[in-house]
């Protein structure tokens, strides 16, 4: 199995339509599916070089049937220096998430405190992550009334106290800009009166 080959189509469905002609007309592997931003989404498959060719020749066509076909490409005898650039991410995250939760585990085993310290910080731990969540609750209820106060004000009110920040915005920027996005830069910038 020293041979890849691709087929990038536009949308989800087009690439499954494509992989399964791919997988069905030679021995190959669906080794990857790459989503990429914008609906464009690529098949990657790997076997030998003349049921790579097959396989993605049948994808292609599958693929331009429903109209929605990008590209295709096969690689031929990947050079080892390009393998590296192919190896499955998912595979070295999964491996080495497996690792921290092994030493994780060892950790625990190793330092169970079981004392009235071990009590008191974890009653310490619940006031602080209680004081965190009370401090996120009046953000959040501070950036509320922010928000209804500005909603409130007229647009060139908004463009007048965005213009008094000194951001970066030309006045014809500031113009240009949605009520929304005006509130969004004074919540930002924690402006107030």
């Amino acid at each position: 199995m020293n041979s890849y080959g691709y087929i990038e189509t536009f949308g989800y469905v087009t690439s499954i339509v494509a992989a399964d002609a791919a997988l069905k007309a030679a021995n190959v592997t669906l080794k990857n599916c790459y989503f990429v931003e914008g609906g464009i989404v690529t098949i990657e498959v790997m076997g030998d070089v003349a049921a790579v060719t097959a396989a993605i020749e049948a994808g292609t066509h599958s693929a331009k049937k429903l109209g929605n076909f990008l590209s295709s490409n096969v690689i031929a005898r990947v050079d080892n220096e390009t393998k590296k650039i192919l190896i499955n991410k998912s595979t070295v995250v999964q491996k080495v998430s497996e690792a921290e939760d092994t030493s994780k585990e060892n950790t625990v085993k190793t330092e169970m405190p079981i004392s009235e310290d071990y009590n008191n910080e974890k009653q310490e731990e619940d006031i602080e992550k209680k004081f965190l969540v009370e401090n996120k609750t009046e953000e959040k209820e501070h950036v509320r009334k922010s928000r209804k106060k500005y909603q409130d004000m007229k647009v060139i009110e908004l463009k007048m106290k965005v213009n008094n920040l000194k951001l970066d915005y030309t006045w014809n920027q500031i113009k240009g800009m949605t009520k929304k996005k005006l509130i969004e830069i004074l919540i930002k910038n924690n402006q107030e009166e």
